[in-house]
């Protein structure tokens, strides 16, 4: 089962393990704890993989959101008071292939593991990195000078880092930095939702 990190409040200073309670009071965050629990309850095989922010160039999501509002030309403030360890999709293929793997030489079929790719992060770096590779590309040329950073989101910062040892141990899966991924996926918008238009 692919759960999240926004199982956690994002109150600890230190990236979350796995025996770490999930305390999350709303939205999305307190469903995956509900479909958790009951999954834990009603089986006896689950794996249960909680993953960062995940991004990717293609469908709705944060990413394809900023990038959708550098192409019109509109602004984004973003603060690195969010912090998490950014997933691109193509890993989490990557990740699950490797627990298949081995559960299906006998590795244990039972537990909850966190993913994130290495180098937490907080969103306005996240964004810095997008922008930095759009604006080599067009319709991005003056993206850089769209972004800024949230002087006014100072005070408590939300910080659902994911501490990744358990799942490099039990199934040796090594951790890929998310930047090596940030091209790919801006190449991959590009591709899909920035056709020139007819004259």
């Amino acid at each position: 089962f692919l759960s999240s990190s926004q199982v956690f409040s994002g109150a600890m200073t230190r990236p979350y393990r796995e025996m770490d309670k999930p305390d999350v009071r709303e939205g999305a965050g307190l469903l995956l704890v509900e479909a958790e629990q009951v999954l834990q309850a009603s089986l006896e095989a689950v794996v249960i993989v909680r993953l960062g922010w995940l991004f990717s160039g293609r469908g709705p999501s944060r990413f394809t959101s900023v990038l959708d509002r550098l192409r019109a030309g509109k602004p984004i403030a973003a603060s690195d008071n969010i912090r998490d360890c950014p997933v691109h999709t193509a890993e989490v293929a990557r990740v699950v292939s490797g627990i298949v793997d081995q559960l299906a030489v006998g590795a244990p079929d039972r537990g909850i593991y966190h993913y994130g790719s290495a180098g937490d992060t907080g969103w306005f770096s996240f964004c810095e990195a997008a922008v930095a590779h759009a604006s080599q590309r067009e319709p991005f040329g003056n993206a850089a000078d769209l972004l800024r950073e949230d002087t006014d989101a100072a005070g408590i910062t939300i910080n659902r880092s994911l501490d990744c040892a358990a799942i490099r141990h039990q199934f040796g899966i090594q951790r890929r930095p998310w930047r090596d991924f940030v091209e790919r996926a801006v190449g991959r918008y590009i591709e899909l939702y920035c056709k020139e238009e007819p004259n």
